[in-house]
């Protein structure tokens, strides 16, 4: 499952491969594969060329989040995720394009999830109303305003104390 502070400890800690390997043993400089890290630039370069589909995908998700990068597997992640219609594993296959991304802020797994479902759902997969995107955010219609601005202002909470600490 995706969870930031793994998610940021994997970042620091792959990152030192390429910027100071003196500072890693010889066990972790010899099993690299062992701290893979998909959202490594680096060792996941993106594509020149990229689907319309995921052109859109990135957009939105990108305008919706604190994303500043993405790599080579994020695409192939995106696409696995269009072709996936089981349930447990639809959220399998978010956990691993959530794991592809490098953001600037917290951002917590469930929301970012229901954001991505609610949008799979609303486009059929990137296919439709795909002109609106920009315009959307919480495609989560079930909520009241209210609600909306209590869970708006929630992380920027959570992201304060963080930075606190």
């Amino acid at each position: 499952m995706f969870n930031w502070q793994i998610q940021q400890r994997l970042h620091r800690f792959h990152d030192l491969f390429h910027t100071a390997p003196d500072q890693l043993t010889a066990y972790q400089r010899n099993n690299f594969h062992l701290y893979r890290d998909f959202s490594c630039t680096i060792c996941y370069p993106a594509p020149a060329f990229l689907s319309a589909r995921f052109l859109a995908f990135r957009n939105w998700f990108g305008l919706n989040t604190s994303t500043y990068s993405y790599t080579r597997q994020t695409i192939t992640r995106f696409h696995e995720l269009l072709v996936e219609r089981d349930p447990i594993r639809l959220n399998i296959c978010i956990d691993n394009l959530l794991k592809t991304f490098r953001f600037r802020q917290l951002e917590q797994r469930d929301i970012l999830s229901t954001l991505l479902v609610n949008c799979l759902n609303y486009t059929q997969g990137f296919n439709r109303n795909l002109d609106q995107l920009d315009n959307l955010q919480n495609l989560d219609t079930a909520t009241n305003s209210d609600e909306s601005e209590n869970s708006q202002n929630e992380p920027a909470e959570v992201i304060n104390n963080a930075q606190a600490n």
